[in-house]
């Protein structure tokens, strides 16, 4: 399936009973569901397994590309949602199997075939961002997605919430595998990618997610994305 989608509009919560590959190869998107969320540019696509429910924001207009998979036939993809690499031939395939109409027959078959190689041997990108399930860290956590450039010390985000900062240091390690300083360090990159969707400069973009120089933010970026911001700018 094949859609265009504008800027500030969504899909609003769902699940499905067959698995979904969503990629936009326009625009920069955003994926939630209970326990993460993951900035889809154009480079890359999110795996959605069966019964998994989720919500697509839309940062930028969306060109929107929705492969769905029966559970009888599902590529060789984990069973959580994953964010895969998508190269030319993906691309392509994406976008031809996406516009075309249902189809039987073997040339149809041999295209579907292809595609479900090119998800398996797809590289799997790290662009999840992990939420915290306990209530005190979940509102840690959106103190942070509120005001990702914010220069606020971390004592004073875990500031009145009815646990210490050592007890939401815990549980931050405990439920997303990162400490707070790196969860919040992570949220600034991923609000980073939107930015760069709005066709902000890279210099412009370091400033607001709270880095002191466009150099430090650029290095941190890479280390996170594999890539420099220019990757993902709007162009």
């Amino acid at each position: 399936m094949a859609i265009g989608l504008p800027r500030g509009s969504s899909l609003p919560d769902h699940a499905r009973g067959w698995g979904q590959f969503v990629y936009a190869d326009d625009g920069v998107g955003r994926v939630v569901v209970d326990d993460a969320s993951w900035v889809l540019p154009p480079t890359r696509g999110l795996w959605v397994p069966p019964g998994v429910r989720h919500q697509l924001l839309c940062i930028t207009d969306l060109s929107l590309r929705t492969l769905y998979f029966p559970p009888e036939a599902l590529p060789t993809l984990p069973g959580r949602c994953v964010v895969v690499e998508v190269g030319e031939l993906l691309r392509a395939l994406v976008g031809r199997v996406a516009a075309a109409p249902l189809a039987d027959g073997p040339p149809h078959h041999r295209l579907i075939a292809v595609l479900h190689d090119e998800l398996a041997a797809a590289d799997v990108s790290r662009l999840e961002l992990p939420l915290p399930r306990d209530p005190a860290a979940r509102a840690v956590a959106e103190r942070i997605l509120d005001r990702p450039g914010s220069r606020r010390s971390l004592d004073a985000l875990c500031a009145g919430l009815g646990a210490s900062r050592r007890t939401l240091e815990r549980r931050f390690r405990d439920q997303t595998g990162l400490s707070l300083g790196a969860w919040r360090s992570l949220a600034r990159l991923h609000h980073a990618v939107v930015l760069l969707g709005s066709e902000l400069a890279v210099y412009e973009v370091a400033d607001r997610v709270g880095y002191e120089s466009v150099s430090a933010f650029v290095h941190a970026f890479r280390g996170c994305f594999g890539v420099t911001p220019g990757v993902f700018r709007v162009r």
